[in-house]
C-alpha cells in the first residue's frame, strides 16, 4: 500500500499505470505471490528435477498446451506456460480461422478457460465463424439461412459442444494491454489460453514516436502477461500483401 501511495503522490505514471500497477500488486498478494523476492537456485532445482520426473512417466507433459494439430504440436510440443505466440500472415489468408479453431480444440480437450479478445468483429460475428467450423457448415450459408434440415442438426450438434466449452469472448474494441491484463486477472482461476484477434488493433497506454515501436511495446507487454499468468497467449499479426 505504501509502495501504490508513493507511485500516486510522485504523479509521474499516467493514471492507468497507476492503476494496473495497484492491481498486480495486490493480485500477486492474492495468489500469494512475492515478486520482489529472489529465489534460490536449490528451490528452482527442485521445480525442475520434479518436471524431469515427470516427463519421464508422461510424455503428455511434455506437450504443454495442445493446439490440435498433431503435426503443428509436434513441432512446437505444445505451447508452453509462458509463451507468446504469433501467428502472422497477409489479410485473408485464414489467421482468425486457424486461432478460432485452436482456441476451440483447446477448450475442449483442457477443459480450461480461453479467453478470445476479438478487435476485428463482434462477438456474435466471431460465435458465427466458430459455429461454421465446428459443424462444417459453408459459412456463407449461416450468413443468409440458406440451410438443409441436416444442416440444422449439425448445428445443434456444435452448438451443444460448444455451449459446454468455458470460452469467454471480449469484444471491446481497441483495448489496452493494461485493460486486457485487468480483465484477465478477474478469470485467472483455470485460464488456458488467451487469444488476440488481431495485435495490429490493440491500443496503448503509452505515448510513443511511431506505430512500429507502439506495436513492439505491445508485444512486450503480452509476453509479460504469458509470464506472469503462466499461460500462452496466441495473437494474429497481419503482414503486409507485399
Amino acid at each position: 500500500c505504501g509502495d501504490i501511495s508513493d507511485i500516486t503522490y510522485s504523479e509521474q505514471e499516467e493514471i492507468e499505470h497507476v492503476i494496473e500497477n495497484a492491481e498486480a500488486r495486490i493480485f500477486d498478494l492474492a495468489q500469494g505471490r512475492d515478486t520482489k523476492s529472489f529465489r534460490h537456485i536449490s528451490e528452482v532445482l527442485l521445480s525442475v528435477y520434479s518436471h524431469l520426473q515427470e516427463l519421464a512417466t508422461d510424455k503428455a507433459a511434455a506437450m504443454g498446451t495442445p493446439t490440435g494439430f498433431s503435426g503443428l504440436d509436434q513441432v512446437l510440443a505444445g505451447m508452453g506456460k509462458g509463451d507468446f505466440v504469433l501467428v502472422g500472415a497477409r489479410p485473408g489468408m485464414g489467421k482468425t480461422s486457424f486461432a478460432l479453431n485452436i482456441a476451440t480444440n483447446v477448450a475442449q480437450s483442457t477443459k480450461k478457460k480461453v479467453c478470445i479478445f476479438s478487435l476485428e468483429m463482434s462477438a456474435e460475428q466471431l460465435v458465427n465463424r466458430i459455429l461454421a467450423s465446428e459443424a462444417m457448415i459453408d459459412s456463407y450459408a449461416l450468413r443468409n439461412g440458406t440451410l438443409t434440415p441436416e444442416e440444422w442438426t449439425h448445428l445443434a450438434e456444435a452448438s451443444s459442444r460448444l455451449s459446454g466449452c468455458d470460452i469467454l469472448i471480449d469484444d471491446t474494441p481497441g483495448i489496452t494491454v493494461s485493460g486486457m491484463k485487468g480483465k484477465l486477472r478477474r478469470v485467472a482461476n483455470n485460464l488456458g489460453l488467451v487469444v488476440i484477434d488481431y495485435l495490429g488493433l490493440m491500443g496503448t497506454d503509452k505515448r510513443v514516436e511511431n506505430r512500429q515501436l507502439e506495436v513492439a511495446e505491445i508485444s512486450r507487454q503480452l509476453k509479460a502477461i504469458a509470464l506472469e499468468l503462466k499461460i500462452p497467449v496466441l495473437a494474429c499479426a497481419q503482414l503486409s500483401r507485399a
